[in-house]
């Protein structure tokens, strides 16, 4: 069957993408999300099954191998547009002309928490910190908490997580209650700060631990701080006295990754 085709910039399955694009609410009163570019809606084949696949002539032709018949067939919609409607709707400088629709991964309630390593993110705010951390806890086999940050459904979180937002466990809630949930698992929340009289990272286990990262400008709140079990800090040699969130959190989560 020959797909659907779009020439309108005004349709309105096109307003409704660009619209997914933009805002967070949408995202989340629909349960759906976007994804752009070839190897971000290919490579999560058996994960992610596009409601609609949006896609120029071009770039089917071009991409056949990937766009292949078996690929298309998990699509609910495959709908072909034209080049100058690509470009509207692109976020990236170099577009493939390939975008989906998708739905939303499941964030699951702190509540439902089973006590494996945990990292929690206090109000991180910039998605390309997010998107790194995500990756880096996939690759570390750890769960992240999610409290007050930017949305992880956001098309630059996405596009820097590379498929990783689909395999790392997800709890996101209220920070108390967050830190609630892991602490009647007998879990230990540490706060990441930057303090002389913290414990050291490296030089304490992280055993039955949960480590809280805060955001990128401001750290940790000091009533957050207040609300955990200790304090952990990660040594420094030269003139700086912090690192970027991502890459504490990456340090950090090495270190958890070791826990029995």
């Amino acid at each position: 069957m020959e797909p659907k085709r779009i020439t309108s910039p005004r349709n309105e399955l096109i307003k409704h993408y660009k619209k997914l694009c933009k805002s967070s609410s949408e995202r989340r009163e629909k349960g759906l999300f976007v994804l752009e570019g070839l190897r971000v809606v290919t490579d999560l084949k058996g994960m992610v099954c596009p409601r609609i696949l949006l896609v120029t002539e071009e770039a089917l032709g071009k991409y056949a191998e990937r766009l292949d018949e078996d690929f298309l067939r998990t699509c609910g919609e495959v709908i072909v547009i034209d080049r100058d409607i690509a470009d509207d709707i692109a976020l990236t400088e170099t577009s493939q002309q390939v975008f989906a629709v998708c739905d939303a991964p499941v964030r699951s309630s702190p509540e439902s928490y089973g006590g494996e390593p945990l990292v929690i993110l206090d109000m991180i705010r910039d998605p390309g910190n997010m998107g790194t951390i995500l990756r880096t806890a996939d690759a570390m086999g750890i769960s992240v908490g999610i409290c007050g940050c930017c949305d992880e459904l956001s098309p630059k979180v996405v596009r820097s997580a590379v498929g990783s937002l689909f395999r790392v466990r997800l709890y996101a809630g209220g920070f108390e209650e967050m830190l609630g949930a892991v602490h009647r698992k007998g879990i230990r929340t540490m706060a990441a700060v930057i303090s002389r009289d913290a414990e050291v990272l490296g030089r304490v286990s992280l055993d039955n631990s949960a480590v809280v990262i805060g955001n990128e400008a401001n750290g940790i709140p000091a009533e957050h701080t207040a609300l955990c079990g200790g304090r952990l800090t990660i040594p420094m040699k030269g003139s700086i006295n912090s690192l970027n969130a991502a890459m504490a959190a990456g340090l950090i989560m090495w270190e958890l990754s070791g826990r029995k």
